[in-house]
């Protein structure tokens, strides 16, 4: 025997997403009420075959706290990655005329500035890409870092939340003793 409050968990705002994808309606489930029902529905009959193949279906459970997260430090991090890009490519276009002239002039000589100025382009080459990388791996480390505080707060506050209401419940036990 199965016993359901109500049939509006099958309704289509409980069961399936609808979103507009190049002028298509495009369903996708959400949550898993439709399995529940249909396991009802063979364990009722008797066959228990398909309930164990149909649990096997992913349903993404992602925090949504941590999708957006995510979603603004990629934000941010194209923002400023891109800034460095443009830099770099602005570097390498003056280091390609540069290079581009003296394949051009053979048996040029270059002058002292020319070399410093072409050596200053390198460096800041360097500088950019190292920047870059820094700014990569600093954005994968606060992400990381952020997972991990949510995930382990999460994992711990059931946990003290009722050792702190045993506590209280002690004191309480406590305190109308010794009155």
């Amino acid at each position: 025997m199965v016993i359901v409050s109500d049939v509006d968990f099958l309704s289509d705002s409980f069961t399936v997403d609808k979103i507009q994808s190049l002028g298509q309606v495009v369903y996708k489930p959400k949550g898993d009420n439709i399995s529940f029902l249909m396991n009802a529905l063979e364990f009722i009959n008797g066959h228990q075959d398909l309930i164990a193949i149909r649990s096997r279906i992913h349903v993404d459970r992602s925090l949504q706290r941590i999708i957006n997260i995510e979603k603004r430090s990629a934000e941010r991090y194209q923002g400023q990655d891109s800034s460095l890009l443009a830099r770099l490519a602005e570097i390498q276009e003056k280091l390609g005329q540069w290079e581009g002239q003296q394949n051009n002039e053979v048996g040029q000589v270059v002058s002292k500035d020319q070399q410093m100025m072409i050596q200053d382009l390198r460096e800041e080459e360097a500088k950019i890409r190292r920047e870059r990388r820094l700014l990569k791996d600093e954005t994968e480390s606060q992400l990381k870092h952020m997972k991990n505080n949510i995930y382990w707060l999460h994992i711990a506050f059931a946990p003290l939340s009722l050792l702190l209401g045993l506590v209280w419940v002690w004191g309480q036990r406590r305190n109308s003793i010794t009155i």
